[in-house]
């Protein structure tokens, strides 16, 4: 039978040993009790698997009771639906097979279950197409095969990467339609047009794809119809670009929760681009990857709360959420309220709330537990529609009893008195203020009464339900607590009293905020000399103590440390303790300890190791929930076990993780240390050295678990990375074989010795060297004539000078009229501060200490205009202070330079300048020169990270043209670059600077990676900003006009006896590249005349983008000097 041709052959799986057989029991009772233990019924499935088809009946009774509790992935379903086409004996079974396709596409959103859909149901069509007398032939009919296909499209076409799998299998089984007359020319010209509106990684080929079925069934309108579709394809390109980077980091990062959480927030920030249905199937790719993130469904119902008009669309979504993630307070709660919001009956929703405490998950979790239990609260409360009545009251004890049961097991009390809040409001409905007087008592007593918040609650509740003077003595018995926040109770007191109260109201408050503002000037200063003591004494001291003492702490006048100050106006003591000479004052929290890092990876991260082999890192994150919050997780795999850097928020974090060392997780006992003395400090590398040479030459020592390059957005000159290591030891191998060690050593051009230490930020040292030691000036104005030697002997009466920089030009031997001087010394080089508006030769000098600043250190720019002029003329800036005139000699140094060429027009510059976009913020100018020089001399490189670019400069038009050519789509540190013009990369959106210190992630992590340039295609869509078409059988220029409809105007335009002018036939590729060759070699000069029509044609770009050689026209005045 055919059927049993296309069966599938199950992998063959180890045979059942007699602990497996009484495993599989205990299983089987276990889970009869304990429904919600997802890892059980995982070990059950796995073990019964193994029977093979002996257990076939209890593997499919344990797959039905999994998928009872929880959604299956992927994974689990195309094993299911494997199992179950192996096993079939009869067609009958077809039926079954078709029902697990219908279910399985239900779960996530998953590509390869469509297809493998589609498959089954077209084969089992073309099995019993041509056999009626079947019963399964009704079933597989061509209605379902329709309706499986439509499906599927629905489903996936907004999956960027991936939706373009079921797209053509769907668009040919549609054109194959056209043949038979059920489908028209119409309809599927419509399917074309609505997906090239859609951003997807093929649309390249679904428009080459358009291009063949418009000249086969269109062939008279080809070129109206490929216009209009060009100018779709344009701005779906644009959308396809912007995300095409974080498509690519998926797929390198193995589609991990940070490359998901980067993409959604882009997503969220492209307001002018909103494509809401791009944004629900990201969240369900995210959720098909990371199924049991209970904080992506919860964000995901959020955004559909927010957008959505239809609340029913919600239900499904929620039903799956709470499904996936039963330990959910947050998704229940949605649950019940959308429920309420539909007017559902109350034991409907009374059934999900037993629903929610039935899984026994929120036991663990008493926020969890009180976010169900504060919606169901809600719910009653509204729904009471007299509370007045008997009525209110029994609902009122309901609810008293209801929340009595539901704490009962937790022994921790609610921090936030969440519950105790909703009874309050209960108990106001029922008239009693008393008893809600009685209950804030009680909520203070546990421990509220330090809070501000707690206190404002309080007073509101008292002047909206109780009475004025009730509120005034609220706020009085707040103010002489110690609160956290007292300046917030005391605002609100004088807003009271300024809406409500009398003018004596009004100076009881003021007089009383007085007192409290000394009260709490006295605590603080008290327990900020405690800390001091502390810190004196070295004692430990808490980072929260540390962050709160130092922020709050009171500035003291002279000789009142023990006096307490208001501290009304903080800037205005701190100005009159300066000048009463006080001590400093204290500085502000981000300065308390300078050596403190921002984010300290090497002390909050830990060391996972014996980690089972397929454990994912979705699984570790749950395993350290409870510890705290994790930041972020490398998992390495090998073929026995697995490893884990995990990295927490907080050093308590780390703290409690460690406590679960020695615990079991699927099976294994995993061991957790702290990763101390694992990341490496690495600087003084070659500067062309990317994560691909790091990891070779420091993978001989271990594995590579991560590199990370700075980002120099921040800073351009920046040359240093952080290089995780697997373990410590091979860390401390890697410190000792290669610290130290040259470069030529290492087989790298240059000199030098590479620095490589255990990464401590607490061991930040400052930067040495002349300029932050304070022996370096920095010189302008400098006369053209002086040299090296000119200004040594000029500073040598202030001190030893070590050595003289005159900042170059292009020009050789001319140098800017600015330099750094270096002295032996600080003192020496201050009293050189001095020399500040003294005359050198002819000029004044400009003397000012140096500094870091970049700007001041650009070597490779281009002499400017007035230092041109100045050589023709063989002078400086003029004659000299008093019509003094130069010498002979210092004349006759600057006549050596006076035949330079003039300055180049702006159409000439712009068309050696290059615009490189997609260039990685850990790019540096030296890997930009190493790829763009082999074209030709380069006149400057300049990054422009903001743009994630850089404009590079050559000396000829030409080999600027090579370059645009050759490189459009090279890769570079692992993304592909786009070559355009200077206004382009502008045009490029601002990309956010890095929030850790100016730390750029990883290339694997998040690398902004451009897929390669497509194929030569016939036609090409337009590639530019309000640029017309230009590919082959198109006339040149801005309009992309068809070669067929510029005939037609010209003839219609010629009419009366003017000539007509002549549509020359563009020339192929082979013609254009041996043209090319000709013209860009060592003859070829550019002609005057064509440069002269250049300007008249308004042709200011200089060049045009080629993306392939075929889509540049032929014109007579090329800026690369092509006579085509």
């Amino acid at each position: 039978m055919a059927d049993q041709e296309m069966s599938e052959v199950p992998m063959a799986l180890p045979e059942l040993t007699e602990a497996d057989i009484e495993s599989i029991a205990s299983l089987t009772a276990h889970l009869a009790s304990s429904p919600y233990d997802y890892q059980s019924h995982l070990t059950h499935i796995s073990l019964l698997r193994r029977g093979g088809p002996a257990l076939a009946d209890e593997l499919k009774s344990a797959r039905e009771s999994l998928h009872a509790y929880f959604p299956l992935t992927e994974q689990q379903w195309l094993e299911w639906l494997s199992d179950a086409k192996a096993t079939m004996t009869v067609e009958e079974e077809n039926v079954h097979v078709l029902e697990l396709y219908e279910r399985a596409v239900q779960d996530f959103l998953s590509v390869q279950l469509w297809e493998e859909y589609m498959d089954f149901v077209q084969e089992r069509h073309w099995n019993y197409v041509n056999a009626p007398e079947n019963q399964l032939a009704e079933l597989f009919s061509d209605a379902l095969v329709a309706k499986v296909y439509e499906d599927a499209v629905r489903a996936t076409q907004y999956h960027v990467a991936a939706s373009s799998q079921i797209w053509k299998r769907y668009i040919e089984w549609k054109q194959g339609q056209l043949e038979s007359s059920l489908m028209s020319v119409a309809d599927v010209r419509k399917l074309y047009l609505d997906r090239l509106a859609i951003p997807h990684l093929d649309l390249e080929g679904t428009f080459s794809n358009y291009s063949s079925f418009v000249s086969k069934y269109l062939e008279a309108d080809y070129e109206v119809e490929l216009v209009a579709a060009n100018t779709i394809v344009a701005n779906t390109r644009r959308l396809l670009h912007a995300r095409e980077p974080f498509e690519t980091s998926l797929k390198q990062s193995g589609n991990s929760a940070e490359a998901f959480a980067e993409y959604i927030h882009f997503e969220f920030t492209r307001r002018e681009h909103e494509i809401p249905e791009l944004r629900k199937a990201l969240y369900e790719r995210t959720m098909a990857a990371h199924p049991f993130s209970a904080g992506i469904w919860d964000e995901y119902v959020l955004y559909l709360i927010e957008v959505e008009g239809s609340v029913q669309e919600l239900v499904p979504l929620l039903e799956r959420s709470v499904r996936t993630c039963p330990w959910s307070g947050d998704l229940w709660g949605h649950y019940i309220r959308t429920l309420e919001r539909l007017h559902a009956p109350e034991e409907e929703i009374e059934k999900i709330k037993d629903r929610a405490f039935s899984t026994g998950l929120l036991k663990s979790s008493l926020t969890e537990t009180i976010k169900v239990h504060q919606a169901w609260i809600g719910f009653i409360k509204r729904d009471c529609e007299d509370w007045a009545s008997d009525e209110g009251l029994e609902v009122y004890k309901e609810i008293k009893a209801a929340s009595k049961d539901t704490l009962r097991s937790f022994k921790e009390k609610d921090p936030a008195h969440t519950l105790d809040y909703l009874e309050i409001s209960i108990i106001t409905l029922l008239n009693k203020p008393e008893k809600a007087r009685d209950l804030f008592s009680l909520i203070a007593r546990r421990g509220s009464s330090k809070l501000a918040s707690f206190w404002l609650r309080y007073a509101d509740w008292e002047r909206r339900h109780g009475s004025l003077q009730h509120a005034r003595e609220v706020y009085k018995g707040a103010c002489l607590r110690p609160l956290d926040d007292v300046e917030r109770v005391l605002e609100a007191w004088m807003t009271l009293e300024e809406e409500a109260g009398g003018v004596e109201d009004l100076e009881r408050c003021l007089v009383m905020a007085r007192k409290a503002r000394k009260v709490d000037a006295a605590r603080k200063a008290k327990e900020y000399a405690q800390f001091q003591a502390q810190v004196s004494a070295g004692a430990p001291v808490a980072v929260e103590a540390v962050g709160t003492l130092v922020e709050e702490a009171p500035v003291l006048p002279a000789g009142a440390a023990q006096a307490a100050v208001p501290i009304d106006n903080k800037r205005k003591l701190e100005q009159e303790s300066s000048k009463a000479s006080a001590p400093e004052p204290a500085p502000k929290k981000a300065k308390t300890d300078e050596t403190q890092p921002q984010r300290d990876r090497e002390h909050l991260t830990i060391l996972v190791q014996n980690l089972p082999s397929a454990i994912t890192d979705t699984r570790v994150r749950q395993f350290f929930r409870e510890c705290g919050t994790v930041k972020s997780i490398q998992l390495t795999s090998t073929s026995d076990s697995s490893t884990a850097f995990v990295e927490f928020e907080a050093k308590e974090d780390v703290l409690m993780a460690l406590t679960r060392n020695g615990r079991e997780l699927e099976g294994k006992s995993i061991e957790i240390k702290e990763a101390c003395g694992t990341t490496l400090w690495i600087t003084n590398f070659p500067p062309l050295a990317d994560e691909k040479w790091m990891r070779q030459t420091f993978g001989q020592f271990g594995e590579v678990v991560d590199v990370r390059f700075p980002s120099l957005t921040v800073n351009q000159h920046r040359r240093f990375c952080y290089l995780q290591m697997s373990g410590p030891g091979e860390a401390h191998a890697a410190v000792e074989a290669l610290d130290g060690k040259e470069l030529a050593e290492l087989g790298e051009e240059g000199k030098g010795r590479l620095v490589v230490k255990i990464s401590d930020p607490g061991k930040k040292v400052g930067r040495s060297g002349a300029m932050y030691e304070g022996r370096e000036i920095y010189v302008t104005n400098v006369d053209f004539a002086a040299d090296e030697s000119t200004l040594k002997e000029f500073f040598g009466k202030y001190g030893t000078v070590e050595q003289v920089r005159l900042m170059p030009t292009k020009v050789p031997g001319r140098h800017r009229g600015a330099a750094f001087v270096i002295f032996g010394g600080r003192e020496e080089a201050e009293k050189a501060l001095g020399a500040d508006g003294e005359k050198l030769l002819t000029r004044v000098l400009k003397v000012e200490k140096s500094e870091a600043d970049p700007r001041k250190r650009v070597a490779n720019a281009a002499p400017n205009r007035s230092e041109r002029r100045a050589a023709q003329r063989g002078e400086g800036e003029g004659d000299g202070e008093g019509g003094q005139r130069i010498t002979v000699e210092k004349k006759a140094a600057m006549v050596a330079h006076a035949d330079m060429p003039p300055p180049p027009s702006k159409s000439e510059i712009r068309g050696k300048t290059l615009g490189v976009m997609n260039v990685a913020q850990t790019v540096n100018d030296a890997k930009l020169r190493a790829l763009f020089e082999p074209f030709g001399s380069l006149r400057r490189v300049n990054l422009i990270p903001e743009h994630g670019g850089a404009v590079v400069e050559f000396d000829a038009v030409a080999d600027a043209g090579k370059a645009t050519m050759a490189l459009e789509g090279a890769e570079l540190s692992g993304r592909h670059i786009r070559i355009g013009t200077y206004e382009e990369l502008m045009r490029e959106p601002m990309l956010e600077k890095p929030a850790e210190a100016g730390m750029a992630a990883s290339t694997k992590t998040m690398p902004r990676v451009m897929l390669p340039p497509q194929s030569v295609m016939r036609p090409m869509a337009a590639r530019g900003r309000g640029r017309g078409r230009v590919g082959l059988g198109f006339v040149g220029g801005r309009s992309g006009i068809p070669v067929a409809v510029a005939n037609k105007a010209r003839a219609a335009g010629t009419q009366g006896g003017e000539q007509k002018t002549e549509v020359k036939k563009p020339l192929g590729n082979a013609a254009f590249r041996e043209m090319f060759t000709k013209s860009s070699g060592p003859a070829a000069k550019k002609d005057p005349q064509d440069e002269a029509k250049q300007g008249e044609d308004g042709d200011t770009n200089g060049f045009r983008r080629i993306s392939n050689l075929g889509s540049c026209k032929p014109r007579s005045n090329c800026v690369y000097s092509l006579k085509c």
